[in-house]
């Protein structure tokens, strides 16, 4: 196992093939496929219970061909003969049976809801209202000819009518009335040939009237007119009216120009001021003299009534006073005064102007308003061209339809009272078998049934197929070797249990082939077990193989825990004489189980840390194999730590734990790809869990 090569590339997974893989698959998705045989059971029963039974009626006429029955009442009232094909006209009568008036009649004739009893009751498990009145008709007239049929036998004369319904006394009468009143509107359309023609023509003139009164009301709407040439004469006043006011306003335009010229030259030769009056008299300055004079004042009677008069700051106070008081007297003077006044002519002609200039924008506004409505009449007046065209010519149309619709009628009621009075002609249809219908009716509710469960088969087939194609569990311990490329080591069936003959066996295998592993290569093996996630039962399996290494084959072996707080093992033994290791920093602790020893709290160790490098491994390890032959890591799930892909590329091989129908197939690809990539090498896989769904004899058999 030391020396195997690189494992191949993982190969994409895929759905098994064998008879035996798919009957596994099968059995796996079983919740499936019970669950839609038994819808499709369910649904079956439904349709069975819901499909009703219909009866149906069927009745026959015989389309008579003989001399008798070829003549025909022309136009004129001459009668011609005409060469009728049997075949054609036993054709023509079958669709003349099929035909949606003759059948409205029945339906009218019967009812509606009772044709169709769905039609007055709400849709939809009662969330949509019934369909209201007006359109109960057409929706019964939809469904009687859904379950009408006319058939022309191939070579025959004779026409068959079926009708299908739930109730057989309805389904006869419906057959019974069609016919009836099939051949009652054949009766009056071959017993009056010229004046329904007539009466037609009319009906289609009269249309054609309501049609172009029509027009000419949206005519007429379109362009806002009741009498034509009415409006055409006011829309033409209006326009000659608008010109004569352009004109108007324009010819005041032109005297506000001259007049605002002739005034802008008068304000320009005016002054602007002129002389109002002259007078002369005396003026004082006042200013800040008179009051500092009268604050010295004040300042020189208080002095003089404290102090003597040699006092230094009276005599500087009377000094500052003389000085003020000749001042004054000579700034004394007599001053002239003379006033200019505005204008008053430029005030008057300046106001005169801008009225002018307000009266000339009014003008303007009043011309640019006139011109819009110019425009707008002139435009209602080639509307008016256009509508009085098109008025006249529907007027004309109308004129001479309206001679045609009165004409028509005239010749229609005198054909009318011509036809009156000749005979009809020979009836060349025959009722052979009125409506008659079986008492046991007929029914596809067992064809729909079958068809509803070979559909549920085939539904839950194809979801098997789509659950097993997008499956992405391990379900097969063959799929480690097709799907991952890996050997399969051992596989326990038996779930969490490795206590059994079957598993025992497995594990001594395992274990014998490590130890002669490790004897080819005359030193110490560290094998690593590792798994993507928590559930596959790696720790119990890592237990039991070095059990069997130290007991079965005589190994020493330390059981390395990484996992957790790295006590689980120590626990599971019972071990608590923890010492540290001579040569590392790991504790060790004894098993009752002969030559085995587990790590105690290994996992907050160097072992344990992504930054130690690979000296300190080799150094670890190298201690470690002086005393021990096998060294089995348990390293954590790979979910939940990188330890054990660090190690992948110290150790000489790692075992991949699997747990069937748990664990993820692309997981286990990634893993093994992250672990070659390492530098690693994978021993091969080990499955562990329950694996088979299916009952062992036919898991046996296949």
């Amino acid at each position: 196992m030391g020396e195997q090569t690189p494992a191949e590339p993982i190969a994409p997974h895929r759905v098994a093939g064998t008879l035996r893989d798919l009957v596994v698959v099968a059995f796996y998705h079983k919740r499936i496929i019970v669950s839609v045989i038994l819808l499709a059971l369910a649904a079956a029963a439904g349709v069975w219970a819901v499909t009703p039974v219909r009866f149906l009626a069927k009745a026959q006429l015989l389309v008579l061909t003989g001399r008798d029955s070829s003549e025909a009442q022309a136009l004129g009232g001459l009668t011609s003969l005409l060469s009728i094909d049997a075949g054609s006209a036993t054709q023509s009568e079958a669709e003349f049976l099929r035909d949606r008036a003759v059948v409205r009649a029945m339906v009218e004739q019967i009812g509606p809801e009772v044709i169709d009893p769905e039609i007055a009751k709400r849709r939809l498990f009662g969330l949509i209202p019934p369909r209201p009145p007006e359109e109960r008709l057409e929706a019964a007239v939809d469904f009687a000819e859904k379950w009408l049929s006319v058939n022309v036998p191939p070579g025959s004369n004779i026409i068959v009518v079926t009708f299908t319904h739930e109730n057989r006394e309805l389904a006869l009468e419906a057959t019974d009335t069609l016919v009836e009143g099939y051949l009652k509107r054949r009766s009056a359309l071959y017993r009056s040939l010229h004046s329904p023609f007539l009466r037609e023509r009319a009906s289609a003139y009269a249309d054609q009237l309501k049609e172009i009164e029509d027009k000419l009301e949206a005519a007429r709407r379109k362009y806002n007119v009741l009498d034509i040439k009415q409006e055409v004469l006011l829309a033409l006043n209006q326009v000659d009216t608008l010109e004569q006011r352009q004109q108007q306003q324009t010819q005041r335009q032109k005297e506000i120009a001259a007049e605002t010229s002739t005034t802008q030259e008068i304000i320009g030769q005016l002054k602007p001021t002129i002389f109002d009056f002259t007078e002369t008299g005396s003026h004082v300055s006042t200013d800040e003299a008179a009051d500092l004079l009268a604050k010295l004042h004040l300042e020189q009677d208080n002095l003089s009534h404290n102090y003597t008069a040699d006092f230094p700051r009276l005599a500087e106070v009377n000094r500052q006073i003389k000085l003020l008081d000749d001042l004054r007297k000579e700034n004394q003077s007599q001053l002239p005064t003379t006033r200019e006044v505005r204008n008053p002519t430029l005030d008057i002609m300046n106001n005169h102007l801008s009225q002018l200039k307000t009266e000339a924008a009014a003008v303007e506004s009043s011309l640019t308003e006139l011109d819009r409505q110019e425009t707008e009449a002139r435009k209602r007046v080639d509307e008016l061209r256009d509508a009085e065209r098109a008025i006249g010519e529907l007027q004309r149309s109308q004129t001479i339809v309206e001679q045609l619709y009165k004409e028509t009628n005239q010749k229609a009621e005198a054909a009318r009272l011509e036809e009156a009075s000749t005979a009809s002609q020979t009836d060349n249809i025959q009722v052979i078998d009125k409506a008659d219908a079986s008492l046991r009716g007929i029914s596809s509710r067992t064809n729909l049934a079958l068809a509803v469960l070979v559909g549920g088969f085939m539904a839950a087939g194809a979801l098997t197929l789509m659950a097993a194609w997008n499956r992405r569990i391990l379900l097969l311990p063959e799929e480690v070797g097709r799907d991952l490329k890996l050997p399969l080591l051992a596989t326990f069936n038996e779930g969490d249990r490795f206590d059994s003959s079957s598993a025992q066996a497995q594990i001594i295998y395992l274990a014998g082939q490590l130890a002669f592993t490790r004897k080819q290569a005359a030193r110490s093996e560290k094998v690593q077990v590792i798994s993507s996630g928590r559930a596959e039962q790696r720790s119990v399996f890592a237990a039991a193989l070095a059990i069997e290494l130290a007991q079965g084959q005589s190994q020493r072996t330390l059981l390395l825990d990484l996992v957790g707080d790295g006590n689980d093992h120590a626990e599971r033994f019972n071990s608590t004489d923890a010492k540290p290791h001579r040569n590392s920093s790991i504790n060790i602790a004894s098993t009752p189980v002969p030559g085995l020893h587990v790590s105690v709290g290994a996992s907050a160790g160097e072992v344990n840390w992504l930054r130690a490098n690979g000296d300190a491994f080799s150094t670890l390890f190298n201690a470690l194999g002086d005393d021990y032959d096998m060294i089995l890591i348990d390293a954590p799930a790979a979910r939940d730590s990188l330890v054990g892909l660090r190690l992948a590329s110290v150790v000489d091989g790692s075992i991949l734990v699997l747990r069937a129908e748990h664990t993820r197939i692309p997981v286990v690809e990634h893993l093994c790809g992250q672990i070659l990539g390492a530098g690693g090498d994978l021993f091969g896989a080990v499955v562990t869990g329950r694996q088979f769904h299916v009952p062992k004899a036919i898991y046996r058999w296949l």
